[in-house]
């Protein structure tokens, strides 16, 4: 594939599976236009703490741009609830924890499957300023270049892979995811924890606090972070982040 359509090819951003040693399953969903290799280090992190991973590959992504034009947001849903209907055949006790639009999804999920035992959210993209214009740009432009893409964040800590652009129609699925998603926080009471980025400029900063003061839960915590930008599980602080994620699934009884 071509680089300039896909960012670091050579890694493996495929679904995959950890086996662990306890009796909880983490199902980690990663974001939008990007692959697993956005959630491998956490769930590397979480499996040596003895946690089962669950990483899905999300349909149209890893592949081409134009197969993300092609989908449909219940496609991402739809493939989520067939995986987590297998995890729950093996699995008592599901986590599920996702970044940016993996965060929305995690929120979806939670709000339709009560089984789901806690989530753990990171940058959720519930709010995009001007992703709204996406159900007219769709129609005059396939694609738009991506403002700033390299393989890293400043300090090189973990690779990203993905495309290099905005598939519009894809953009436009996730508009509305959101709005769907919006519908149904009131439903989620599953216990809660949500991290921001002080440098996030892809998602509206209102918008991990809009999912705090609409959900249910009752155990619910909300972190920022100082020195992280939108792609938290990839940036600086990622080791405090990873630690945090795992005192939290912990102090909940996983």
């Amino acid at each position: 594939m071509n680089t300039l359509i896909m960012k670091n090819q050579h890694l493996d951003g495929n679904t995959f599976f950890l086996d662990g040693k306890n009796d909880v399953c983490v199902m980690l969903i990663h974001g939008f236009t990007a692959t697993t290799v956005e959630v491998q280090p956490l769930a590397n992190f979480l499996n040596q703490a003895g946690y089962h991973i669950y990483a899905p590959l999300l349909p149209g992504h890893g592949t081409n741009p134009d197969d993300l034009n092609n989908c449909r947001w219940n496609d991402w849903t739809e493939s989520l609830h067939t995986g987590f209907e297998k995890l729950s055949k093996d699995f008592n006790k599901v986590i599920v924890a996702g970044e940016s639009m993996g965060g929305i999804l995690t929120c979806y999920l939670a709000a339709t499957i009560p089984k789901i035992r806690a989530i753990s959210l990171y940058a959720p993209a519930i709010k995009v300023e001007n992703l709204g214009l996406s159900r007219f740009i769709r129609f005059f432009k396939k694609s738009i270049p991506k403002k700033k893409f390299q393989d890293t964040n400043d300090e090189g800590v973990y690779p990203w892979q993905g495309y290099s652009v905005h598939p519009t129609h894809g953009a436009y699925q996730m508009y509305l995811l959101q709005k769907e998603t919006k519908k149904l926080l009131h439903k989620i009471t599953q216990p809660a924890i949500i991290f921001q980025g002080n440098y996030d400029k892809t998602i509206s900063f209102q918008s991990p606090k809009i999912i705090y003061d609409t959900i249910q839960s009752t155990i619910k915590e909300y972190v920022f972070l100082e020195n992280s930008g939108h792609t938290i599980l990839l940036d600086k602080d990622f080791d405090f982040v990873a630690k945090k994620t795992i005192k939290f699934i912990k102090s909940n009884g996983f």
